[in-house]
This record gives structure tokens, C-alpha cells and sequence, in this order.
């Protein structure tokens, strides 16, 4: 690695950008409540048939961690390490964190909810200032890995990973790889390696080896059989730690063709990706056409940004600041409601243990 990231008070941001994450922490990230709203999902397992509420508690946790170190507000410190002190106490006592119901684990997004469960953990371990409280949250994350471990893999009675759900190819599923390379960098506990290796096995993706597409000459991702760019993305940014881990140069050199393909076939002018929807569609090209999807979804530029960030990292390479730079100062920042506009054409649902209530927005 080239370069480490930086620690809480070690990097001073000014200007619009620090104005937006002032805003972020102001709005979003103070609020306890939005906490106890996601985390509790967890406790009413109010997911099944598909849905992915467990994904917003460690999406936000992780994003609150981000600002804390930007900030150094001790204020948001707390109320980060409070939430995590409450999703510990969802854990349950053979290291289950799921937000489903128990009959549709390890179905549809169950998978991806407890990874980022997972990467709010791992979040917070970056940041924590207590050798007592970092010790609890990592016996559990192991608890977690271990629980995932003994029903998913190659055996009698496990399920394979990409059988873990029926949407995109299982790529929301097989994206945990990067959180099993991160406990091994973090523990050097040999088995977890060990599972990302068997996930990387899997190629990523049912019926298709990502890595081989990625490798292969005019191969490009819109073109092939599953295109969710956001999850694959993630998959793509697993493998890159799974490659550092293992010195392994075919995975890293994957990535950096994933990335220069990404760049080359649906890479638009302010750095947003994919104009139908969610997926990779070509465009680079298409973007000049009109379209009744929407299209450009955050999602995927933040997990792009955060990939050619690694790269970078990785590389020292400038092609990747330079993505990253077009990205940041258009897409991000334009899908950043500085100007306090209301949504309209969308219900917002709030779920409680009774139901759920539309509040309005």
C-alpha cells in the first residue's frame, strides 16, 4: 500500500466540501433516532420477500464513521459508539445478526444486509478510542463470521453462496468477500481467508467467472449477465483486497481492468454510471439519449468512488484521482440536497414491530 487514510483530526477539509459534510452531520448524523430506526430492524426482522432494510444501519454507520474522522465532533463519536453498543445487543446467541425472519435467512438481500452490518462493525473499529469496547464489537464480528461460516460453503448441509439469492446472480451475496479479507487483515485468523478464497472460487457471479470476463479483451461489463453495477462493483472491490492479501497479481490486475472498462463503457461526463436504472448499459454512449428510467443512482457512484479511492491506494496511480475527481465534483455533489428540496412520487415507510407508519416528506 502507498498510502494509509487518514485518522480523526489528521486531515482538515475546507470549502463547499466541508460545508456539505457539516450539513450531512447536522441533519442526518446527530440524529439518534434514525440510529435506533435502523438498528432496529434488527431486532423486529421486519425483512423478508426480498427486502434490504438491514442495509442501512452499517451503510450509515459506515458513512457517520467517514465524517466523524473529517470532523473529529466528539458529539457524533458518541452517538456512533452508543448504536453500536445497542446492535451488539442484537446479536443473537449463536452469532446470528440478521434482519430477517428466520425462514427467509440466507435468501434475497440477507446476505448483503448482515455484510454491512459486518462493515459498520469494521467501521467503527477504525475509529475506536477504547481497547475494552473494541474487543467486545470484534468477538462478535467473529461470532458473525463464524455463524455465516458454518452454513455456507462447500459440504453436507451448506448452501453455496451464490444460492443465497435469486437476484443479480447472487452478486449482493458473494460482495461479503471483502469483509472476510478485511477480519483476516485485521485478526491474521488463517480460516477466514480461507472462506474469501472459496467465495472468489465461486466467480462471483451464478452462471458467469467475473474475473475471467474482466480479463478479457473487448469483455465489457454491460455485456455481461449480470449487470447490477452497484453490488458488482462491491465484488470487484473485495477481489482487490482478496488480490493484495494473497500477492496475487491476476485479481489485482482484474480490478484495474474492471475499472478501465467501467471508465471506458459507462463512465458519463459528470461521472455518474449507468443511465436505465441500476445497471451498466453502455453509457458512455447512451447518455446523449433520452430516457424514461431513472438512472445515475448514488449508490454506485459512492462504491465506484470508494474502489478507484483503494486503487489509488494501491497504485499511487494517478488515472484513479483523476476518476475520482470527476466523480466528487458532479455527480456527488449534485446528488447532495444542499437546497432542503422535498421528494414527491415516492412513499416513505417507517416499520415497527405493529406495522409500519408514511410519515410525510
Amino acid at each position: 500500500m502507498l498510502f494509509n487514510t487518514f485518522d480523526a483530526g489528521q486531515l482538515s477539509i475546507g470549502g463547499y466540501p466541508r460545508s456539505l459534510i457539516d450539513m450531512i452531520i447536522e441533519k442526518d448524523y446527530l440524529d439518534k433516532d434514525k440510529y435506533h430506526l435502523f438498528a432496529s430492524q434488527f431486532a423486529i426482522h421486519s425483512d423478508k420477500s426480498g427486502s434490504w432494510r438491514g442495509e442501512f444501519w452499517g451503510k450509515f454507520v459506515r458513512g457517520a464513521c467517514e465524517c466523524y474522522k473529517a470532523s473529529n465532533n466528539a458529539k457524533l463519536y458518541k452517538i456512533i459508539e452508543d448504536s453500536v453498543m445497542e446492535m451488539l445487543s442484537y446479536v443473537e446467541p449463536d452469532g446470528t445478526l440478521s434482519s430477517y425472519i428466520k425462514e427467509e435467512r440466507f435468501t434475497g438481500w440477507d446476505m448483503w444486509s448482515r455484510k454491512y452490518a459486518m462493515i459498520g462493525f469494521l467501521s467503527y473499529l477504525s475509529i475506536s478510542k477504547y481497547e475494552g469496547k473494541k474487543r467486545k464489537v470484534l468477538s462478535r464480528l467473529k461470532k458473525q463470521a463464524s455463524k455465516i461460516m458454518k452454513a455456507i460453503g462447500k459440504g453436507r448441509g451448506k448452501k453455496d453462496i451464490l444460492d443465497t439469492s435469486n437476484i443479480y446472480g447472487s452478486l449482493n451475496s458473494a460482495s461479503i468477500l471483502g469483509v472476510y479479507v478485511a477480519l483476516y487483515n485485521l485478526t491474521g485468523i488463517k480460516k477466514y481467508l480461507d472462506f474469501a478464497t472459496y467465495i472468489v472460487s465461486s466467480g462471483l457471479s451464478k452462471g458467469e467467472d467475473l474475473v475471467s470476463n474482466a480479463l478479457k479483451e473487448g469483455s465489457y461489463p454491460y455485456m455481461w449477465k449480470s449487470k447490477k453495477a452497484y453490488e458488482m462493483i462491491a465484488c470487484f472491490q473485495g477481489l482487490l483486497y482478496y488480490g493484495v492479501a494473497k500477492k496475487e497479481q491476476r485479481y489485482i490486475d482484474a480490478v484495474a481492468s474492471f475499472v478501465h472498462k467501467v471508465a471506458e463503457s459507462d463512465f458519463t461526463i459528470v461521472g455518474g454510471i449507468g443511465t436505465e436504472s441500476e445497471f451498466f448499459n453502455n453509457s458512455s454512449l447512451k447518455q446523449v439519449n433520452p430516457s424514461s428510467k431513472p438512472g445515475l443512482e448514488t449508490c454506485v457512484t459512492v462504491q465506484f468512488m470508494s474502489l478507484c479511492f483503494d486503487m489509488l491506494r494501491f497504485s499511487g496511480n494517478g488515472y484513479y484521482a483523476s476518476l475520482l475527481e470527476t466523480m466528487s465534483y458532479n455527480a456527488l455533489f449534485g446528488a447532495t440536497n444542499d437546497e432542503n428540496q422535498k421528494m414527491d412520487l415516492a412513499e416513505g415507510r417507517v416499520w415497527r414491530l405493529d406495522g409500519y407508519d408514511t410519515p410525510p416528506h
